[in-house]
């Protein structure tokens, strides 16, 4: 056994013992007081209930953790349920404007076939005139021609515009 005396508190370091003395008085001992036979028990114990505590704390955190997925969950259900019946009411709304527009669509094809129905009748007709009014006025002009020089009677009423002409040109 060694003493040691000063003033001042020492840290003796040994290869066997750490000893802190507030003492002037520094006593390293190589004997333990506590056997290990007799601390052992108490130390296991003592692991024991850190790694109960440890595991309880696990327990309360994963149960707070749980307890908050639960919560994110239960809003995400909400905002995916929300999400769908946005999406399936705009989808109504494009469906109600589909069905317009394709009614309107369907009603202006009608209207452009009657149209179209209707410039054809025109355009018949016009065509119609237009042909009499062309061989009324060729005979009249040719007529009118031949009455100038006098030679109505060679006339056929089965002559033509361009046969009448022809005659004309020949005398």
């Amino acid at each position: 056994m060694r003493i040691r005396s000063s003033r001042q508190p020492k840290i003796i370091q040994d290869k066997e013992d750490l000893v802190l003395s507030s003492s002037g008085i520094s006593v390293i001992t190589n004997n333990p007081t506590i056997s290990l036979g007799l601390s052992a028990p108490y130390q296991q114990q003592a692991l024991d209930i850190n790694n109960m505590l440890q595991n309880q704390m696990t327990k309360q955190l994963y149960d707070h953790q749980l307890k908050i997925m639960g919560e994110r969950a239960v809003m995400y259900m909400q905002a995916k349920d929300k999400a769908l019946e946005e999406a399936t009411r705009k989808c109504r709304a494009m469906e109600i404007h589909l069905s317009e527009a394709l009614d309107e669509i369907a009603t202006w094809k009608t209207l452009s076939d009657q149209k179209n129905a209707l410039c054809r009748d025109l355009t018949s007709r016009l065509l119609k005139m237009r042909r009499e009014m062309a061989k009324t006025t060729g005979r009249t002009f040719v007529e009118e021609e031949q009455s100038s020089t006098g030679e109505n009677g060679e006339d056929d009423i089965v002559d033509t515009v361009t046969t009448l002409r022809w005659k004309r040109r020949r005398l």
